[in-house]
């Protein structure tokens, strides 16, 4: 009923690297660096080639974190600890676990609402990395070891840190509305490319990944769920698979029917639905 971050970090993700399909850079040198003894799950400052774990911005995190938000009825601190405890494992980059965060909170709230998750919402979401600081400080292993050694790592404190990611999301969200004002199909593109989901810098990164995920999710809010996921499979350019995952997490809580189509391992994957359901 819990999340073991220590049996998570040391057991799954070092095995994961023998099956994983589509693995980012960042998580597979993350995963690497656990198989060492030395290596604490609270404590993976990994460096290895061009990748470092408090440069890791990918979106690793943010597309994995959608089993804590399964197993519980609402949102607060506790959940949002549970996605930290998750993505500070591999991720030490604002843009990485606050990704995380954001999707998390931005699929709890669809499912409470039973409706998509609007825009309005969103920005109420990117307020709550300003909150972070004081949640991670609940827990004795971050508080005492993790912060510490981030802020030495990367020169500056936490708090400043959120704060930039907070303002840059804000950002991030006035350029949707600035593209898509309609928030129809054909506005899509232009999210992307808007966000720099398009470009080498931007592809993968985690908020950002989060945030197109959501606006494709809003704008097939009352259509289909097929047409989104296939729609965001084809924007070539961007991060395909993760943004459809994501997309359709949020798109299936509102779906009147499972879907028709053929899916690998559907057996599996609803019954891992049904555990977690009861979990909750």
């Amino acid at each position: 009923g819990g999340f073991d971050a220590e049996a998570f970090a040391k057991i799954e993700l070092t095995v994961w690297p023998s099956y994983a399909l589509g693995a980012g850079l960042g998580t597979k040198a993350a995963a690497a660096n656990l198989a060492r003894r030395s290596t604490a799950w609270y404590s993976n400052f990994f460096e290895s080639g061009s990748q470092c774990y408090v440069r890791g911005g990918g979106n690793g995190a943010a597309m994995r974190v959608q089993p804590h938000v399964w197993t519980r009825e609402s949102s607060g601190a506790e959940l949002v600890l549970a996605v930290l405890r998750d993505a500070l494992i591999t991720h030490g980059h604002p843009q990485g676990f606050c990704g995380a965060v954001f999707h998390a909170l931005t699929l709890q709230a669809t499912i409470s609402a039973g409706t998509v998750a609007a825009p309005e919402v969103w920005t109420e979401i990117v307020e709550t990395f300003l909150d972070i600081p004081a949640i991670l400080d609940t827990d004795p292993q971050l508080a005492a070891f993790w912060r510490a050694a981030w802020e030495s790592k990367t020169g500056t404190s936490l708090s400043d840190a959120l704060q930039e990611m907070r303002d840059a999301s804000l950002r991030d969200i006035d350029a949707v509305h600035a593209c898509a004002k309609s928030m129809v199909p054909q506005e899509y593109p232009r999210v992307l490319e808007a966000l720099g989901c398009t470009s080498q810098e931007f592809r993968g990164a985690g908020f950002k990944t989060a945030l197109a995920a959501a606006v494709l999710a809003h704008i097939y809010r009352d259509g289909s769920p097929a047409k989104a996921l296939a729609q965001a499979a084809n924007e070539l350019q961007s991060d395909t698979d993760t943004i459809a995952t994501m997309a359709g997490a949020l798109l299936g809580v509102c779906a009147e029917a499972a879907p028709e189509w053929s899916i690998q391992d559907r057996d599996y994957i609803v019954r891992e639905a049904t555990r977690l359901a009861r979990i909750a």
